[in-house]
Parts: structure tokens; sequence; C-alpha cells
């Protein structure tokens, strides 16, 4: 048995279904006399012929030269057709033919198949018309999933939706999901309508607005169907059907699920799709397009010393790490950025454009390459090596906290360490920032007014992974008393070796103060209603917060635990209307982010911020602590939470 990754893809040739005594496709006379090998429908030179002899036919198998083909047998023209012979073409120009005699059967049928390397699916994450996320690699752990089928569309239309929907309802959405993708150039709001309008809101039609992800599984046509497996294998892409031979029209995608759920050795099996081709793009130039995304996006920790796994110094580098670059965002890891792009917009969003997407998955597809004489902007990059963001200036103070010592396994409950204000009188501060020095453990720092043990409230200061650094908004700031206790609230987790951390806050001031507005935290949270059962793949929780005075709101920061699947925030207006301010269907413990509004939104008295929370309890998520247990509410990260913080000035 050959190693899982050398497992046969099978590419169909212009085939010869022969049988003796009937003749064969072609009528030759000896392996001498047989034309040239004529591409077949995927370019593939090969021919199989045979002649008739007493002792079993002669068959000849003609193709390019150290390609190694398998061939099959079937005692009828439908089959089932079952390996006989595994050959490969030694012999070269008018040589490369390989001959031998089948003695097993006086009347067979024969099939050859070209062995191929394994194509493993890009992995994708793509929002549906209900604004939730399906991710291809999540929705291969499933015990009970054989295979994945995926139909490229194009648009989802009255012409192609009762196909559509007859083959999502012949299979067990747990055994094998069909996922439509739909690559129109609308609105999701849009093209749910369009679908509704077609009867078919029950079908997963996600939204391929960019026409990425089509780029990656190489979709030269629509519809073209696709065949992913549970191990993450293409099995099948092309046509629904296809006539191959004398057999008539087959179910070749159907073929395929079943051959997976029967956990058959995998094959890929390739057709042409015959529908509207795509559009044709032209590769991006890497000087002029594909570097500036780097630069603009990704550069800033993807640089010497910073956190991103590798440094992008030059084109060289960027080629090795390509498919890489890919797959994270395809999949929507890469740039860290959550926030759906469906609602709201925010002045820190830091996520490539569609354009962008598009540009950096079609230049990958067409090897990267660098032109000839192009310059390499990223050979000149400097990542920006301040301690604090220079755009605020020298701090006015900065407060060191003493060394915390972490240990290398088990819990690290939450610390609390007090300090005071470094200031002898009363002043408002424009900006703070609170950073651990070992990033590695920090799993976050929250920085508060008074002493206590317990807040929800960081009015001060906080660190969570992906914070970035803003001055408070221009008029606005947050008082501090001469001489205050500060809390410092410390979380942090154990990775294998003991090591230390020392926080340090840097303070901004502002030097006239007459005027300022406060600039205030609110949050929504359920404390005592979050009961998530064992086992759960999508539970959803609510938290609320009243608003009984007129605000102008700034920005949106949801706070979860490992559990954590997606948040939303709704705003629900005194006249019962519900608006979507932001909605997160990607919730990623490891990236929290806070998400500023690009223009502030005035909330009037009387409204409701909702909050809307998803969590996977299920042995589907990897980063699950236990999924056979009950999760409440609690500080430790095997906990949960359900927070909506909020920023607003009344």
């Amino acid at each position: 048995m050959l190693p899982r990754g050398l497992w046969p893809l099978r590419v169909w040739l212009a085939l010869a279904l022969l049988a003796l005594g009937c003749g064969s496709v072609r009528a030759h006379s000896g392996p001498h006399e047989e034309p040239e090998p004529q591409p077949g429908p995927h370019g593939l030179a090969a021919e199989l012929s045979l002649l008739p002899s007493f002792g079993g036919p002669n068959l000849f198998l003609r193709g390019a030269t150290g390609k190694t083909f398998e061939v099959k047998a079937s005692s009828t023209v439908d089959g089932p057709f079952h390996p006989i012979r595994r050959v490969t073409i030694n012999g070269a120009g008018s040589t490369n033919i390989h001959a031998w005699s089948d003695v097993a059967a006086p009347k067979r049928f024969y099939q050859a198949h070209e062995m191929l390397q394994l194509e493993r699916a890009p992995d994708f994450e793509l929002v549906d018309i209900n604004d939730r996320a399906w991710n291809l690699e999540y929705a291969r752990r499933s015990t009970n999933l054989h295979a994945v089928a995926l139909a490229f569309v194009g648009q989802l239309s009255s012409y192609n939706a009762d196909s559509i929907k007859a083959l999502a309802a012949s299979y067990k959405t747990n055994e094998v999901p069909v996922w439509i993708i739909d690559s129109s150039n609308v609105t999701r709001s849009e093209l749910k309508r369009r679908v509704a309008g077609l009867g078919a809101s029950n079908l997963v039609v996600l939204h391929d607005r960019t026409g990425a992800v089509g780029d990656a599984f190489a979709i030269k046509a629509f519809p073209t169907f696709v065949c992913v497996d549970h191990d993450g294998y293409v099995t099948y892409k092309g046509a629904r059907e296809a006539t191959i031979g004398a057999a008539g029209a087959t179910d070749l995608l159907g073929a395929a699920i079943q051959s997976a759920r029967a956990q058959a050795q995998p094959e890929l099996l390739l057709t042409e799709a015959t529908g509207a081709p795509t559009p044709v793009r032209q590769t991006p130039s890497y000087s002029s397009d594909i570097a500036p995304i780097l630069i603009s996006k990704c550069a800033s920790c993807h640089s010497v010393g910073n956190v991103g796994p590798f440094a992008m110094t030059n084109h060289a580098v960027i080629t090795s790490w390509a498919t890489s670059i890919q797959d994270e965002v395809l999949a929507g890891h890469m740039p860290p950025w959550h926030a759906d792009p469906e609602f709201g917009a925010f002045g820190n969003d830091r996520s490539l454009t569609p354009e962008e997407i598009s540009n950096l998955v079609n230049w990958i597809e067409a090897g990267a390459p660098k032109r000839a004489g192009e310059s390499d902007p990223l050979t000149t990059y400097v990542a920006p090596t301040e301690e604090w963001p220079a755009e605020l200036g020298p701090p006015d103070a900065i407060i060191e906290m003493p060394l915390e010592h972490i240990k290398a396994e088990g819990v690290e409950a939450y610390r609390y360490r007090f300090t005071k204000s470094p200031f002898t009188s009363n002043v408002w501060l424009r900006a703070a920032s609170v950073r651990p020095s070992n990033t590695a453990v920090a799993h976050h720092i929250l920085v508060g007014k008074g002493q206590h043990t317990a807040t929800f409230l960081h009015d001060i200061a906080g660190y969570v992974p992906g914070t970035e650094d803003r001055p408070f908004p221009e008029g606005m700031g947050r008082p501090l008393a001469a001489n205050s206790p500060i809390t410092f609230e410390l979380h942090y987790t154990t990775m294998g070796v003991a090591t230390t951390d020392k926080p340090r806050l840097a303070l901004w001031l502002h030097k006239n103060p007459a005027g300022l507005k406060e600039f205030k935290i609110g949050f929504a949270a359920n404390v005592f209603g979050l009961r998530i059962p064992a086992g759960a793949s999508h539970y959803v929780a609510y938290a609320e917060a009243p608003i009984d005075r007129q605000v102008t709101l700034y920005s949106l920061t949801p706070h979860m635990h490992l559990r954590g699947k997606s948040m939303r925030f709704d705003l629900i207006l005194p006249d019962g209307r519900k608006e979507t301010l932001l909605n997160v269907p990607h919730y990623d413990f490891h990236w929290q982010m806070t998400y500023r509004l690009k223009e502030p939104r005035v909330i009037p008295a009387g409204s409701i911020l909702q909050i809307q929370a998803a969590y996977d309890n299920s042995y589907m998520n990897i980063h699950n602590p236990d999924p056979t247990v009950q999760v409440r509410w609690g500080e430790q990260s095997w906990n949960e939470m359900l927070i909506g913080y909020f920023e607003y000035v009344e």
C-alpha cells in the first residue's frame, strides 16, 4: 500500500473502453503503426489500444516518458473496473510504449488512468447569508463527516437553483454537507434576498465576493463541483455529470462522494466544467501590487525581532512562505481582524480589501513571480522600533511594576498588584498604555482606578493580544486624582518553562484640561445565566446594557474565553428598530480586538445595546480545554465570560 501522501489521483484521459471481439476505439495493426498520441481533455497525451490474440489481448499503452499509469479492467462496459497493472513509461520518442498481454479473461473492457500527486484542498473560511462563518478545516474535524461537496456556481440563479437544491437534499448534512459558493459582487443582504426568492434559504450559501476561494481551487468555469474527502484531499473536480465512453451520463460527483463514504482508497477524477468561463485575471506585479500590501498589512509583525513566525525581508522569503500566506489569508487568520465587513466601518481596520485578497491569491496561484528588473520594496522596509507609540510623544510618567515570576506548568491565579498615581495633583489623561515585557505568557493586563480585587472596568489602560495604543479622542480624557490608588489585574498562562514578566504603564497628560469630556467605559455582561452544555457546538447567550441617557459611542470590544465562537453587537432603538453595529463571526481568543468606529455614533436615550454570543464546547473546537463538562462564568481560561465593552461620552 502506498503512503497516505502518495495515493493515486485519477485523471480521466482520452479513454479507450475496449472489448476483444468488438474492436477498439481505434483500429490498430500493431504498436509500430500507431499514430502519435493526442492530448486528452486536460492536455495529457496518452493512448490505450489493443490487438486481438488467441492467448489474450495484446495491450499497448503509449504516453509521456516518466508518467505512471494504472490500467483497470471490467467484464462489462459499465464497470466496476478493477486495477490489473501499474506501468511506468520508460521509453522516449517513438518507443514510449508499454506492451503486455492480458490472459486473465477472454473478454474485458479497459481503462488507463495517470497516477498523480495528491492535491490537498486549500483551507478557507467564508460567511453565509445568515452572517455565520464556515471553515473547511473545522468541518473536517467531525467524526461523522465523509466528504464536503462544494458547488462553485458563480451566481445562484433560477437557472441552477433547482439542481443545487436537489444535490443538497441528496445527502445528510452531517455526513456530506453541500456548500454553495456564490461569487456575486453584491452585498450579502442582496445575496440573501435573491436566495430567499429562489426558495433556497435553507441551503448553506457562502459568499466568496472576492472570488479568491474559487481562484485557489483553480475554478475555470461555473458551475464546477468539488468533492473534498475527510482527510482534506480533492477527489473530484468538474461537471456534476459527464459522458465517458459507452457508459452514458455518469454522476461523477456522486461517485466520488460514495467512494468517500465507503472510505475507499482516494483517487482524483477531473473533468471539464462546461459552463460560463470565469474571468481571466492578469497576474499582479510583485513590486507595485503585492509588496505594498505586505508592508502595510503584515510586515510590522513579520519583521526581525517581532511576533511573526518569519520576517518578510525580501521576495525569496515570501516565495518560500507563499502557500502558508495563502492558507492564512483564505482561512481568515491573517491579518488578525475579525469584524464582518458587511456591518459598520472602523477606523483601525487592518483587514485586507477584497482587491488585495484577490491580488494576493492570484499572484500566489501564478507561482509568486517577480519579473526581471522589478525592485523589491521589502528589502528597504524598516519596522517601527519605538517602545511607545511615536505619535504620542514621550510619556509624562512611566510606572514600573515589580518583576512577576510565572511557573512552568499548571494554573496561574489572577494577580492583583497595587500602586498609586505618580502625580501629586489631579490630572487628566490623554492616553495610557500598559505593556508586558513577556508577551508569550501575558493573557491580559487590566489597569483601573481604585484598589480592589475584582473589576470589569479597565478605565486607565488594558492589554490583550492584538492591542493597539491610541490617544483618547480629541477633546476627551480620563481624570486621575492626585496620589489615587491604581490596581493592576494580571493574568498569566504557563508555557512549559519558568519565566518572568515586568509590566510597565505609560501615562500621557492633557496640558490644558479645561472643557474636557470624560471618556468612559461601559459593558454588558452575563455572569449568572451562562451555562454552556457539554458538547454543544453552537450555544447562544445574551447580555444587554440599557442606555438611559443620550451618549456618543466610540468603540466596541468583545471578550470571551477559549470556547468563544462569535459575538454580535446590536443596537435596539427606542422605536424597536434593530441595527447591527459589529458582527464578529469568528472570535479568536488569541487576537482580542477593540473595534473603533470610524464615525462616532450618537445613541438616543431609551436604546438597548444587545450582545449575542455563541460558544463552541464541542470536540471540534481544538482550543476547548474539556468538551465533556458544562461551562459557567469564571476567571480562568477554561471557564467562560460574556462581556461586551464599549467606550462612550455623555
